[in-house]
């Protein structure tokens, strides 16, 4: 009996036509230049909803939406504030609620906005 297993492999098209694995893309992948930096002030275009939470645990290329807390509007954590708000970009745990959570192993945690910012190739 043979077995055949088949991966699949989830591509999402953005506005521009673009396909982008919803896994993430390496740094020199960015529609945006490095020197650039990200600006939480601008809304970056791209498939990911832009104040929703992402979340990717170590060891995983994935970053997948949460239930709660969803948004960044749901968070109560201080720290999670402050680095979502300024860089999109948190590593360290919640709670449902939003709150600071405690666990041995953290996700990390990123905007919507950060993803699409790192998500869309150059376009020079």
């Amino acid at each position: 009996m043979i077995r055949v297993f088949m991966i699949c492999v989830i591509l999402l098209i953005n506005r521009d036509g673009v396909a982008n694995g919803i896994s993430g893309v390496s740094s020199g992948e960015k529609r945006y230049a490095a020197s650039d930096g990200y600006n939480p002030a601008i809304t970056y275009p791209g498939i990911y909803e832009k104040l929703r939470i992402y979340e990717r645990w170590p060891g995983s290329s994935l970053w997948r939406g949460t239930d709660k807390p969803a948004h960044v509007h749901d968070i109560t954590c201080s720290s999670a504030i402050r680095s979502l708000s300024a860089s999109g970009v948190w590593k360290g745990n919640l709670n449902k609620d939003g709150s600071c959570g405690l666990s041995p192993e953290s996700p990390l945690w990123a905007t919507g906005n950060y993803l699409n910012f790192v998500a869309v190739p150059d376009q020079e």
